[in-house]
């Protein structure tokens, strides 16, 4: 399989919905709140993973220099290309960007009962530093905040 990267941008809008869409069984963002976050170009960057046409993952990560870091906002592979380590192919990605921004640390949010992730995320290098409750509101769910120094 050859995989294409691309910066997402407006034109991709619709594909990211529908990626989430079956990553997800609650899609956790509508489409307004996907359209700001590809948007705002100054502090946030999104990057789609493509198989041939298909968008088949993506990442989003924000960046924050007065604090030294990058915090990933939103980051998926359709089921489909699951346990194939693109997930941790695009965190890689981003953390080493937020490496060359001379930034301190990356961070990101999983669901408390998401156990897989944080797994994965442990092994990565990520640290368990906090539980935020309820951070997955709607669902009334906690969330774990891991930071991976750089």
């Amino acid at each position: 399989m050859t995989f294409k990267l691309a910066k997402a941008d407006l034109t991709h809008l619709d594909a990211l919905m529908i990626a989430q869409s079956k990553i997800y069984q609650n899609s956790p963002w509508d489409k307004y709140a996907f359209k700001q976050e590809l948007l705002n170009t100054h502090r946030r960057l999104y990057l789609a993973l493509f198989d041939q046409r298909e968008l088949i993952g993506y990442i989003g990560i924000k960046f924050t220099p007065a604090f030294r870091e990058a915090h990933i906002t939103n980051v998926g592979i359709i089921p489909d290309y699951q346990n194939q380590h693109l997930g941790q192919y695009l965190i890689h990605l981003v953390c080493d960007y937020a490496k060359q921004l001379r930034l301190d640390k990356v961070s990101l949010e999983v669901r408390v009962d998401n156990q897989k992730a944080q797994y994965i995320y442990q092994k990565m290098g990520f640290e368990k530093v906090r539980i935020r409750k309820n951070y997955y509101y709607f669902e009334k769910i906690d969330g774990v905040t891991m930071v991976k120094p750089l």
